[in-house]
């Protein structure tokens, strides 16, 4: 059972390291605010199916936090491929909340991936 589990794991995370079709176009995607405000982090797996012309067909997530979620599908909706045939392809979206530093945002057009960091904002604890 521990030897299929594995095999599962491996197979959907290459899934996207093996795609052929590059992204072609796409709008950057912000951390949610109110998820950062929240300190929701995590990775988010979008299943994006892609039509013959490289428009995406749909950008499905069932992953957690939804504030996270949310964002990944409508960012997954603005990504535009190379022609090619119709296939379901994986976006990976990883947020991160970093204590300080800059807030980096990296797009990998060809594994299908986006990390994003960012710093919470100051809490100003001084009453006026």
């Amino acid at each position: 059972m521990r030897g299929i589990l594995l095999v599962l794991i491996v197979s959907f995370v290459a899934t996207p390291l093996l795609a052929e079709r590059k992204i072609t176009s796409h709008a950057d995607v912000t951390y949610p605010k109110v998820a950062l405000d929240a300190g929701a982090s995590g990775t988010i797996s979008v299943e994006v199916t892609i039509a013959a012309d490289g428009s995406v067909k749909s950008a499905i997530s069932r992953s957690l936090p939804k504030v996270l979620t949310l964002a990944c599908e409508e960012n997954a909706k603005t990504w535009k491929f190379e022609p090619g045939k119709e296939e379901t392809v994986y976006g990976v979206f990883v947020f991160r909340i970093i204590e300080k530093g800059k807030p980096t945002y990296n797009f990998d057009p060809v594994n299908y991936m986006v990390t994003i960091e960012a710093t919470r904002p100051s809490v100003n604890s001084s009453s006026q």
